[in-house]
């Protein structure tokens, strides 16, 4: 059975010779031209395409890293920029908390309008802060009576000190009038210094206020109230039978 198969074989391969040397010796080299470039196709195919896809798909993330980058590295460069801008913005946050800062302080108020008067000579006769009342949202407002007494000019001079204090205070009515003097021995009646003024005027200075969830207004309808105190009752509720 084996020396048939065999018989079998070597007599087709011999029919392909016999058939092939029949050719022309183009027609050899074309069918070997052929042969080498399907062979050299199939391994192309088989071995080159697949690392090439990779190759190309690594490219496109190679290019979006490249983009992540770049945008990160504008951001970086924007930092120091909006570090600036956030120490600008914390500064000028700081200088508002002074001109309308979220306490009363009245004592350095009071040391500030003290000085002012001392400098341009003016004396302070009377200075009597009120309960806060309600503002806007965002602030309260602290009413001030006060009266001082100097010269026509050290008055005004007076004014504009407060003008430039270190926090915010409004002048909101102004009264002047000639200062009398206490009568001296022998005299009837105040006597009056035409050189010297009297003026009395009420202010206003005000306060930041932050209202946190849950707790009333302090610029609002809770304003002038002291913690751990109710508000003052009306007439009305006052006269309700208990």
């Amino acid at each position: 059975m084996k020396k048939t198969d065999t018989t079998t074989s070597v007599g087709a391969l011999d029919k392909v010779v016999n058939r092939v040397s029949q050719f022309t010796k183009i027609q050899r080299i074309l069918i070997c031209v052929v042969m080498f470039v399907a062979c050299g196709a199939a391994f192309t195919l088989m071995s080159y395409k697949p690392k090439f896809d990779e190759y190309a798909k690594l490219g496109e993330d190679l290019a979006a890293l490249e983009q992540k980058l770049a945008d990160y590295q504008k951001v970086a460069n924007d930092l120091d920029k909006v570090r600036k801008l956030k120490e600008e913005a914390e500064q000028n946050y700081k200088k508002g908390l002074r001109l309308l800062p979220d306490q009363e302080e009245m004592p350095e108020l009071v040391d500030g309008m003290s000085k002012a008067a001392k400098e341009v000579n003016v004396e302070v006769l009377n200075f009597l802060p009120h309960d806060k009342v309600a503002g806007t949202e965002l602030y309260a407002v602290k009413p001030i009576d006060m009266e001082v007494s100097g010269s026509y000019h050290n008055i005004a001079l007076f004014l504009d000190r407060i003008s430039k204090l270190f926090r915010i205070v409004v002048i909101k009515e102004f009264r002047i009038t000639p200062l009398k003097s206490a009568p001296q021995a022998g005299q009837q009646g105040a006597a009056v210094d035409s050189s010297m003024l009297q003026a009395a005027m009420k202010a206003e200075t005000y306060m930041f206020v932050e209202s946190k969830p849950g707790e009333g207004n302090e610029g609002g309808k809770d304003a002038g109230k002291e913690p751990g105190k109710e508000a003052p009752k009306t007439a009305d509720e006052k006269a309700k039978p208990k």
